[in-house]
């Protein structure tokens, strides 16, 4: 990871991202930089070099602006907007580099449990571990408790130091995570007021969605809660679920910041869970939204079920509960359920059939 930048490295960064978004301050695209590589090339790797030995001079190449985009209809206060960066274009090439990198260890440094970003792992994997859990314990007649957190502006809130520290933990090199420093704490941003920028403040905590390192990053911070209720179960405060009687416990599930817990009906469990997370949001600047957290219970009572969302905060969600725009149901999924799927396939089959796709192209859509 301490190797010198290539220019083969660099230019299957360029060309290996989308080069028509939006443009940072310098108003150069990363298209600019593919139609004109040979010309730019020289700098491009110059820059790369100088920052590669000092980890200094990209102060003013580190600027974003910052576009709030609406999570939903009719929003009225600033925490219904979700914060895009705009980051510069020769930025991005750095930032693409090193992530490029970080790619390949990754898989390392992180637990199975999440299955975002990580080369290998699929969306439906923690998907359908959870489903399987669920579906087994409920046909065995067996009792279960799945709570689905909500972390509240979860890159927004990430802990610098708390990042560091992971790295130097796993043993990344002292190079690279100088480099990732000055990637992450020289940035700062403008808010764009209508279309244009009002001003330059420093960032003091958060990564920027939008950089191309800070969903690997992201899952760096967000394994130490995998890692947490790991130590809680294996000091008993927590007691996962058995898919099956005999096999091994599966207690969290995790998709970047989606995050479900399955556990035993045992209220030590329950305020196991509230005290693990209660450490991570204190070392990792994370915050859970109980309020908007769910607690679903699997063959439990109602009064069972309605004290245990008592200790935690949070509301009851019957099934089926949907996690990754998907259904976790006890048994067969009902009818309704698989209407609005296919009327969900049918809209996106609607914009791919207007374009004139080979038979592999079929072959690789179906």
């Amino acid at each position: 990871m301490e190797a010198d930048f290539s220019e083969d490295e660099v230019k299957a960064a360029i060309f290996g991202v989308e080069a028509d978004k939006a443009p940072g301050p310098d108003g150069f695209g990363l298209r600019f930089f593919q139609e004109f590589w040979e010309c730019v090339k020289s700098d491009v790797m110059d820059m790369l070099g100088e920052f590669s030995m000092t980890s200094q001079g990209i102060g003013d190449l580190n600027a974003t602006f910052l576009v709030l985009i609406p999570k939903k209809e009719g929003v009225v206060a600033i925490e219904d907007y979700r914060p895009i960066s705009l980051v510069n274009g020769s930025y991005k090439i750095l930032s693409k580099v090193l992530a490029n990198r970080l790619k390949e260890v990754i898989g390392y440094l992180v637990d199975e449990c999440q299955t975002a970003f990580i080369p290998g792992r699929l969306l439906q994997d923690g998907f359908m571990t959870v489903q399987e859990c669920i579906t087994v314990v409920h046909k065995d007649k067996r009792k279960g408790i799945v709570l689905k957190l909500d972390f509240a502006k979860a890159y927004d809130n990430v802990r610098w130091d708390f990042l560091f520290h992971l790295l130097s933990c796993h043993g990344v090199e002292p190079n690279w995570i100088r480099m990732v420093k000055a990637c992450v704490t020289t940035a700062k941003a403008s808010v764009l007021v209508n279309g244009s920028p009002w001003g330059f403040f420093h960032l003091h905590k958060g990564l920027r969605q939008g950089d191309p390192l800070s969903p690997l990053l992201f899952m760096i911070v967000v394994n130490a809660l995998s890692r947490m209720v790991k130590m809680a179960e294996s000091e008993g405060w927590v007691v996962g679920l058995r898919a099956m009687v005999g096999g091994s416990r599966t207690s969290l599930v995790q998709y970047a910041d989606d995050a479900i817990l399955l556990c035993e009906v045992e209220e030590r469990s329950i305020r196991g869970i509230k005290f693990v997370c209660w450490c991570f949001e204190l070392v990792s600047g994370l915050k859970i939204n109980y309020h908007e957290s769910s607690m679903s219970g699997i063959n439990v009572e109602n009064n069972v079920l309605r004290r245990f969302a008592g200790i935690l905060g949070c509301k009851i969600q019957p099934f089926p509960l949907r996690h990754l725009g998907l259904p976790l149901h006890l048994g067969r999924m009902p009818k309704a359920e698989w209407t609005l799927l296919i009327a969900r396939l049918e809209r996106r089959l609607e914009g791919w059939q207007s374009r004139f796709l080979s038979l592999g192209g079929r072959i690789t859509l179906l």
